[in-house]
């Protein structure tokens, strides 16, 4: 969570994701997955 609070505006990234994450199996495991592939995309930038 503090490398993604450093590059991105987290509670938009977290509040697009809870809706999203609601039909999931595993709600917040969708949630650190998705945050660590945004990461992920800012960094190869």
């Amino acid at each position: 969570f503090r490398d993604a609070q450093k590059k991105l505006d987290l509670m938009l990234e977290l509040s697009t994701l809870k809706g999203k994450s609601r039909d999931k199996k595993n709600p917040k495991g969708y949630i650190i997955n998705a945050l660590k592939g945004k990461v992920k995309d800012k960094e190869e930038l």
